[in-house]
């Protein structure tokens, strides 16, 4: 670790965030890291009980395991190909980010309805995406 940088890290269920101080009394962060410092300390209390509950839910770890992956599956999409589905060029469609994103919607449950259920499981997936996609469109309206 650099000095100045944060680890957030889990252990035994317990969320940290480590800083290495410029000095062993002080811990300074540079205006430029405050809004970042707070953002991942505001997100740790807000996950915080993800830990605990992984641990108490009968399926605990098969449902974050699933999450982590679509998210996962989210990310490298969003990085591969920009913000295309909560920000359309609009090129030929002029509808809605959320008609939009219902009609990819409309097109997985159609595919997966006219395919074996075996061999869905892609599929599956880019449904959940698109449906976590739609949420995040709807929550910033």
């Amino acid at each position: 670790m650099k000095k100045g940088e944060a680890i957030l890290s889990v252990n035994e269920g317990v969320w940290s965030v480590k800083i290495v101080p410029w000095d062993a009394d002080t811990v300074e962060i540079s205006a430029d890291h405050v809004d970042s410092y707070v953002g991942a300390v505001n997100q740790l209390s807000k996950y915080a009980d993800i830990e605990e509950l992984r641990w108490k839910a009968p399926s605990g770890e098969a449902i974050l395991k699933a999450c982590i992956d679509i998210t996962k599956l989210l990310l490298e999409k969003n990085v591969a190909y920009g913000n295309s589905a909560l920000n359309p060029v609009r090129i030929f469609s002029k509808a809605s980010t959320t008609e939009q994103l219902l009609v990819r919607c409309d097109d997985k449950l159609n595919r997966i309805k006219n395919q074996d259920f075996n061999d869905a499981e892609d599929t599956v997936s880019d449904l959940i995406g698109y449906l976590i996609l739609l949420k995040v469109q709807m929550d910033s309206e």
